[in-house]
């Protein structure tokens, strides 16, 4: 016979931690329902808690393909033998996942008993007859069943691991899944690209004229201060999204949704992130403090809720725009003008509403997957894109004869350029929407739009022209 572990085997990620994770993602009060679970009910009663509330769909799980392999490649060397799915996972779950498969003769999870390790090995002798038998698995909780198997088959071990397991059996076979590597997945899950949206914090510094050298030392710990909290919440967001990101056509090969990334791992990245980004900020004004806090809170509500919220999603996205331009006014105690603050609104309203477009476009059915909207919604939020959009080019127009900027600016007159190149800029990202051409993340397609470098130069000449005395 041939047993075949589940969490970290037969699945890339730890089932118990799934269902958490899931449980969370719907109720905040979560983690103190769990505690009171495990003191009354023991480990075998909070698997049964979180089984019925989590509601984990069986289909996506992260299969690992090379076990999967590795149990076809055994029934048909050995078509006489039973495959048998054994794991301390609850039985209900398990026999989901067995017939799903239907690669299985036989299938026991735990009921009564948490089926792990010695009690594990009893049930396994039961079933045998203490017959030889090969065993698949991946932790030390395996050591004393691999002592007793025929054959060991190690799934994605640690060399301690394959010290330890040699010590007591001879017959060993490894089976490592394809891996990615580990500090360009860390690097992606964590949107290094996005934190281009933190430069919004030089902006009102910029714009100001003032000394820039003497506070470039708080921008630069704002700002990273600022991208490793932004960092944190995207992890965060991911793990509550790994139900949803598994459905979607892109999304499913996110880290925590591919299992490339293991929830462990993305609680422990989470952590330290803010760990650094409250060390950073420590030596900051403290109006930069509050709105860093709020700025997390407003994330964290945001991935809870807000974003299942039609029309308010936007909307709140736009909001975090903006906050990080009021930030970078706090971080270098100055006062954001209401032209910055209004143009902000509008194209902020513009990216966000692009983003969701985007995302209804490339809708397969017909309601997205976590979200509120519809396919048919395509439409108003195209209308929204549009206007924001224009909108916002409005604002800049009606600055530039302002006596702000006529007082501001010694050649205001030059100022006229940039609506123009903004203009072109916005209209090329709708029509590339229109057609298609742009990925779900507009701020990757900026990062790639050669249109967007030369707009960017064309803005930086006509800021230093305006300028010139």
């Amino acid at each position: 016979m041939l047993f075949v572990d589940l969490d970290k085997t037969l699945i890339k990620s730890d089932f118990l931690l799934e269902s958490f994770v899931r449980y969370f993602s719907q109720n905040i009060f979560a983690p103190i329902l769990c505690f009171g679970v495990l003191i009354t009910k023991g480990k075998v009663g909070l698997k049964k808690f979180l089984s019925n509330k989590s509601q984990i769909s069986i289909e996506n799980l992260p299969y690992d393909q090379q076990v999967l392999d590795a149990i076809y490649q055994w029934k048909e060397n050995f078509p006489q033998e039973k495959v048998i799915l054994i794991s301390a996972t609850g039985q209900n779950i398990i026999e989901q996942i067995a017939c799903h498969l239907k690669c299985f003769d036989a299938w026991y999870g735990t009921e009564n008993e948490n089926l792990k390790s010695e009690i594990k090995l009893k049930k396994i002798k039961d079933l045998t007859g203490d017959a030889s038998f090969s065993y698949i698995g991946d932790s030390f909780a395996d050591l004393v069943i691999w002592e007793r198997a025929k054959k060991c088959y190690l799934v994605n071990p640690t060399k301690s691991l394959v010290k330890s397991v040699t010590k007591i059996n001879d017959s060993i076979e490894i089976i490592v899944s394809k891996k990615s590597n580990l500090f360009s997945e860390i690097i992606k899950t964590i949107r290094v690209h996005q934190w281009v949206k933190n430069l919004l914090i030089f902006i009102p510094t910029i714009l100001s004229l003032q000394p820039f050298v003497d506070l470039l030392g708080d921008l630069v710990s704002g700002f990273f201060a600022f991208s490793f909290i932004a960092s944190a919440f995207y992890i965060l967001n991911d793990l509550f999204d790994i139900e949803n990101d598994r459905v979607h056509h892109s999304k499913k090969n996110r880290a925590f949704a591919s299992g490339s990334l293991s929830i462990n791992q993305g609680f422990f990245i989470f952590i330290l992130l803010i760990a650094v980004a409250i060390l950073i900020s420590i030596s900051l004004p403290q109006a930069f403090q509050l709105l860093l806090l709020l700025y997390a809170v407003a994330t964290f509500t945001y991935s809870k809720y807000l974003k299942k919220l039609v029309i308010f999603d936007i909307l709140t996205l736009s909001a975090l725009y903006l906050l990080r331009v009021i930030t970078g006014g706090a971080l270098v105690e100055l006062t954001i003008s209401n032209w910055l603050l209004t143009f902000s609104v509008f194209f902020f309203l513009f990216l966000a509403s692009v983003k969701r477009w985007v995302e209804l476009d490339k809708l397969n059915a017909e309601v997205v997957t976590g979200r509120g909207y519809q396919i048919s919604d395509k439409s108003f939020i195209a209308n929204l894109s549009y206007f924001s959009g224009l909108i916002s080019i409005l604002v800049i127009c009606l600055y530039i004869e302002s006596q702000q900027a006529l007082t501001l600016y010694n050649q205001s007159k030059i100022l006229w350029l940039t609506p123009i190149i903004l203009l072109y800029w916005v209209l090329e990202t709708l029509f590339k929407v229109e057609r298609g051409q742009i990925d779900e993340d507009p701020v990757k397609y900026a990062l790639k739009s050669k249109t967007s470098y030369m707009a960017l130069i064309g803005f930086i000449i006509i800021f230093l022209l305006s300028i010139i005395k």
